[in-house]
């Protein structure tokens, strides 16, 4: 008996489907900032890592026409930011953590700066911030833990050996490390001037980026992967989902049901972790860049790509959601059922024999509420299929 593996995708909302460079995503707007490489979001601001230019200060409160209103030249090269209240602390690679006060935007000043002792005048290159404590990766040598209770005497408390380090995601008391060839890494922060590797994932593939939600990790790899990793034992961290995307996916950031991923030759990408063991792409926008960096607001998604810092309207893309859809196999049919959507007008149904694909085209079969089941003639003797199904209101 022949077995066939039939892969589903989701049941997806949205109004309209036009030719154009993105599918659900909206571009805003655009600003040229050289160097750009990291983005830090809060409130109506953005900062944006530029390197040697240290870091630009940008007002989104209109997203269509985003305004520079400050920079500070921080010593040494910025790498990685985050911010927190009133300060954006900076992984400056060869200065160390730089701690500046951004509460006048159009005049920000440093108020402290820490060298780490893993490397005294060189690696920081990412942060994340947990209550008093600053994380900072600190390239290809680890982990740094900084005291930031007082912004003007910042001072490392502890420290840990991972190996090569590229960035660093905060779960409370511990650090999730995307330590670049193959691993991501846990390391545990109970114990601030004693941390330690709690628990380590291998995969395959230069794991980029990292980020954090409840008790997921999402990392951004090289080939061309978002993988779900399940925290809920730090110990033993395990791949439970997987999407792959159409470049190296250098960054990722989460909100909600959905992480945003920044595929280095493919622009945003907009997915659908609501299921963490099946993800979907439900949104995209190609950009001509290098998309580097990612970050997210509500709605609005954000992209740096060397040269520009580009704003996205992501809302139809966040409004999509998933649905139960079984699939049943009788003889050589295959039969789908879903359940009932309240006001839908109609369900459309695509299928093809790869997974990366949005409902463009002919749809291969129309069905009318209250109908919710469709068969699909003949399909096991066709191979492998995926199938999504579109909800029209």
């Amino acid at each position: 008996m022949k077995h066939r593996f039939f892969f589903t995708l989701v049941l997806i909302f949205f109004p309209v489907l036009g030719l154009c460079q993105g599918w659900n995503v909206e571009l805003l707007s655009s600003l040229f900032l050289d160097e750009a490489v990291k983005i830090a979001v809060d409130d109506d601001m953005a900062y944006i890592a530029s390197g040697y230019h240290g870091f630009f200060i940008v007002d989104i409160s209109d997203p269509t026409n985003p305004v520079q209103v400050g920079q500070y030249a921080t010593p040494g090269h910025a790498w990685g930011l985050t911010v927190s209240g009133n300060y954006v602390y900076v992984a400056a690679m060869d200065s160390g953590l730089r701690v500046i006060d951004v509460s006048d935007p159009s005049a920000p000043f440093e108020v402290g700066y820490c060298y780490t002792t893993l490397l005294p005048y060189q690696g920081p290159c990412d942060a994340a911030i947990y209550g008093r404590y600053a994380y900072v990766a600190v390239y290809d040598w680890g982990l740094s833990v900084v005291d930031i209770m007082d912004p003007a005497n910042p001072h490392e408390v502890g420290a840990c050996y991972t190996g090569y380090v590229v960035g660093v995601a905060a779960l409370g008391n511990k650090a999730c490390m995307a330590n670049g060839s193959d691993q991501m890494k846990i390391v545990d922060a109970t114990n601030p001037a004693n941390p330690f590797v709690v628990g380590y994932l291998s995969t395959a593939g230069f794991i980029y980026d990292v980020a954090v939600s409840v008790i997921y990790a999402y990392t951004a790899n090289e080939y061309y992967d978002l993988q779900v990793v399940d925290l809920s034992d730090v110990t033993n961290p395990r791949i439970v989902g997987m999407l792959s995307v159409p470049s190296e996916a250098a960054a990722v950031a989460v909100t909600g049901n959905c992480a945003f991923v920044a595929a280095r030759f493919e622009g945003l990408r907009v997915i659908d972790v609501a299921n963490p063991d099946a993800p979907v792409e439900v949104g995209y926008y190609d950009i001509l860049g290098e998309s580097i960096d990612v970050a997210v607001a509500g709605i609005y998604a954000y992209i740096v790509d060397w040269n520009y810092f580009y704003i996205f309207d992501c809302s139809q893309a966040i409004a999509f959601f998933q649905v139960d859809l079984t699939i049943s196999v009788h003889n050589e049919d295959v039969i789908l059922r879903w359940e009932t959507i309240p006001d839908a007008i109609h369900y459309r149904i695509y299928y093809q024999d790869t997974p990366y694909f949005e409902p463009t085209g002919i749809a291969q079969a129309f069905v009318s509420p209250p109908d919710t089941t469709w068969v699909d003639v003949g399909a096991v003797s066709q191979g492998k299929r995926y199938y999504q199904i579109v909800v029209y209101y």
